[in-house]
């Protein structure tokens, strides 16, 4: 089967690149290890889709090139996605810090708007085939899936990280980039749980508070996030930790968290208030007396005394204001919203996302060592890729 053009990997970068690609009239397959395409898209968000961010920029990328996240975000930045999507039938519900979901809140609807582009315009589908290598023949590329072989003068490479296991993924993007002398970046989790042994940590699964987390590398601060924060019975949890985990994993040493279980409290309210409350000590037993102010599960974690008195109120406020948890490690990869690392966007030109290395050969997406925050700033870039790639260079 002779294509012009094969893509390896049906999800954000590859379905928008397809639909470019198929409007400039190439003769477009997009091949999938999964039976239904785009499963992150469905899942990312809780299922709400995550799809970009009204704020978006350089500074929320936490790895990468920096000349190809640019030449990315300047070919596609908000304005343009908001276009790109509203003319797709997709529009945008702007949340908290700048969040935008589709107005459906649903990430199968805007899958769903992608493969009916793609059907119109004739774009092969192969759903259920799994690439097991590829070779080059000359100008030809031949892609070797279980039942057939394709031939394409051009090979797209953006079939994401083995990030979220759960939903069917594959490395056989790395093994491809390997395959055609492209270094791979080391490759680690991010924006993911913590793991911790403190069996306190683990009494108190099930609440979720609202914190501020600092991160230490010995005694060095590394970051500071506000956010939900969310007690397991293997650590810890929630949006701060998920916001975090990108630079626990760059620690060198012992690495510990200091958690305010209070932030919008200062350390002095909460003393006047402990003390105001003094009065009740004789009337309300000890965990009734605390845990109207945090979550009894809690109480073991911040303090073992029973006393309340003029100083124990003051050691308790502290506490609660400087609560320290040591990390044992990150949860693996397959619990990880994605991967950081991954094949080396120098290796990459910035202005086509076609290799340095091999003529007609490129990158997009979660594929390259290109890692954001959380707030779908991943997502934007995996299609701000697929645009590049269509239109930088066909």
């Amino acid at each position: 089967m002779k294509k012009d053009i094969v893509i390896v990997g049906g999800g954000a970068c590859g379905l928008v690149c397809g639909i470019f690609l198929a409007k400039k009239n190439k003769n477009v397959t997009i091949v999938e290890k999964n039976p239904t395409f785009a499963k992150k898209i469905i899942v990312s968000g809780n299922g709400r889709c995550n799809i970009t961010n009204e704020n978006i920029s350089l500074k929320n990328y936490l790895k990468g090139d920096k000349e190809v996240i640019n030449s990315v975000l300047n070919n596609f930045g908000f304005n343009d996605a908001k276009r790109l999507f509203s003319s797709l039938g997709i529009e945008f519900k702007i949340g908290e810090d700048g969040r935008v979901f589709p107005l459906s809140l649903s990430g199968r609807s805007v899958v769903e708007i992608l493969l009916e582009h793609l059907k119109s315009l004739n774009v092969t589908l192969l759903a259920n085939s799994e690439v097991l290598d590829v070779d080059k023949n000359g100008k030809s590329f031949l892609v070797e899936l279980k039942d057939k072989k394709l031939k394409a003068d051009k090979l797209i490479v953006c079939s994401g990280s083995t990030a979220y296991k759960s939903v069917g993924v594959t490395d056989i993007g790395y093994k491809i980039a390997k395959k055609f002398g492209h270094n791979i970046i080391d490759i680690y989790p991010s924006l993911v749980q913590i793991e911790c042994s403190d069996r306190l940590v683990h009494r108190a699964s099930g609440v979720k508070i609202y914190s501020k987390i600092s991160v230490y590398d010995g005694e060095k601060k590394l970051y500071e996030s506000k956010g939900d924060l969310l007690f397991t019975n293997y650590g810890l949890s929630g949006l701060a930790v998920l916001d975090s985990s990108f630079y626990i994993s760059q620690a060198k040493d012992e690495v510990s968290l200091k958690i305010d279980l209070m932030p919008d409290i200062s350390y002095k309210d909460l003393v006047l208030l402990f003390d105001k409350r003094l009065k009740l000590k004789d009337i309300l037993g000890y965990e009734s007396w605390l845990g109207a102010v945090i979550p009894k599960k809690l109480i073991s974690l911040v303090t073992r005394s029973r006393v309340l008195n003029k100083k124990s109120i003051k050691d308790l406020a502290y506490n609660i204001k400087n609560l320290k948890i040591k990390v044992d490690s990150l949860r693996d990869e397959k619990y990880a919203e994605i991967i950081a690392g991954g094949i080396d966007s120098r290796e990459i030109d910035s202005k086509t996302l076609e290799s340095k290395k091999v003529k007609n050969l490129y990158f997009g997406g979660e594929v390259l060592d290109v890692a954001g925050e959380r707030g779908g700033y991943n997502l934007h870039f995996a299609f701000g890729c697929g645009i590049l790639m269509a239109l930088g260079q066909f």
